[in-house]
């Protein structure tokens, strides 16, 4: 019990605020002259939730710009492993195009949980959960698997299958 309010200290405004405050510079570099003034804190996880916390920061700067973040923590610190994961992405061309990945801006130990940019629309496990999802959608999820298998030989394992038809092809397509 004790590591779940750990996680919890990811929707303390205090907690927050300061980290926050003290890596302005790495989070928002073109805003750290700019003085914190407000966060707004939203959880976007089920309360029931134990493992896993997920939430959401409003950020208004002295200037009266905004910022939005995400934060996911969990309580076995998979979000570590995470946060390498899309940060290899994210410098190996997921940073832009079609299959563009949220910039993943820091990993904090101490709470377990992962901080990166919000990205626009729906999340895809939200997507499906409420059925508003169409064929094209699993093209699109075999496309994103061949190019994350063919990152330019960089993964030293080969992938099953060698090209995007054969995704297709085990699609139906």
């Amino acid at each position: 019990m004790k590591m779940a309010k750990k996680i919890e200290k990811i929707l303390d405004k205090d907690y927050i605020q300061k980290i926050f405050q003290k890596k302005a510079g790495f989070y928002f570099p073109r805003l750290k002259s700019k003085k914190i003034s407000d966060v707004e804190i939203e959880r976007v996880s089920p309360v029931w939730t134990k493992k896993t916390c997920l939430a959401r920061y409003k950020i208004t700067f002295s200037n009266s710009s905004k910022k939005i973040i995400r934060a996911s923590a969990k309580i076995d610190g998979s979000k570590k492993r995470t946060f390498k994961i899309m940060k290899y992405l994210y410098e190996n061309g997921f940073d832009k195009g079609k299959f563009q990945i949220r910039k993943p801006l820091d990993y904090v130990d101490e709470v377990g949980a992962l901080f990166y940019e919000e990205a626009n629309g729906l999340p895809l496990s939200l997507i499906l959960e409420r059925g508003k999802f169409s064929f094209e959608i699993f093209e699109d999820v075999a496309e994103l698997l061949f190019k994350i298998q063919s990152l330019n030989g960089k993964i030293k394992r080969k992938a099953i299958i060698v090209d995007l038809t054969h995704y297709k092809k085990s699609l139906g397509k």
